[in-house]
This record gives structure tokens, sequence and C-alpha cells, in this order.
């Protein structure tokens, strides 16, 4: 099976049954979206370094996306919720989360876009590995039919 565009792939999907799609779509998805993670990961220590960048590094993985309409994935690259050291209060009792505002800066503090250049490095490489293993896993799936 040769799948070139989006039709061919929708068509062999559809094949399948909506349960094995599913796998194989959510298959492709979270090896698509490892190069960003190991990105992200990799940013982290070093354009921010320290130990915050320490703890960015750890904390950050890959999280499927709330389902939005039926039949739909998506997988994202983020970081963990209710870390202690990513929140802090401050004298007038405001709470900043810190992952935010090293990403996006803050007051006088230049940002460090480390998870936006991740993502947009990642990106031809997940669209290519996304590709290679749809097709993988529609093959794996109909072998002996």
């Amino acid at each position: 099976m040769n799948l070139v565009g989006g039709r061919e792939a929708d068509r062999a999907l559809w094949r399948l049954g909506q349960t094995v799609a599913r796998k194989v779509v959510r298959h492709a998805l979270r090896v698509a979206r490892k190069p960003a993670l190991v990105a992200a990961k990799s940013n982290a220590q070093s354009m921010v370094g320290g130990e915050m960048g320490a703890l960015l590094s750890k904390n950050v993985q890959i999280k499927p996306y709330k389902r939005q309409t039926k039949g739909s994935y998506g997988l994202s690259v983020q970081m963990k919720p209710d870390i202690p050291g990513f929140v802090d209060q401050n004298a007038k009792d405001e709470r900043n989360y810190i992952p935010f505002a090293i990403e996006f800066g803050h007051d006088d503090v230049a940002a460090i876009p480390f998870m936006r250049q991740a993502a947009d490095t990642a990106q031809p490489q997940a669209e290519k590995i996304f590709r290679r293993e749809l097709a993988k896993g529609i093959i794996k799936a109909t072998r002996g039919k």
C-alpha cells in the first residue's frame, strides 16, 4: 500500500474500523511528537539553564488534547500540572506561573521561548514521522487480511 495523500490514508483507516484506526492514529501521533519533546527538554537545559532549566526539562510531557469533537485526536508537548516549584506568590497574593513567565517574558525580563522554538524546529520532522508511522500502522493492521 502506497499512501501519498490524505484521501488514501482516510480510506485505508476507514476500512480498518474505528477501534483499530484510532489505535493506529494515536500511536503515530505519539511517535511524531517525540522530537518536539526531546527538543523542549534540551532547550530548557541549554536556554534556561540552572535549577529552573533542570526542573522545566524534568516536567515536560506529551499530553492528549481533550476531545473537541467525536473522532478528533491530538497530542501536545506541555508542562506537567501542579508542580510546586512552578508557582510563585508575591507580596500582593498574586500567583505567577513561572514557565509561562519564562516562555513569554515578564516585566523587564526578556522571553526565553524554549517551547515555541522546539515546536517550530520539530514540526517538519514530526510530519514526516507521522506519515511514516501511519503507513506502517495501516500495513501492520491489514497484514493477513
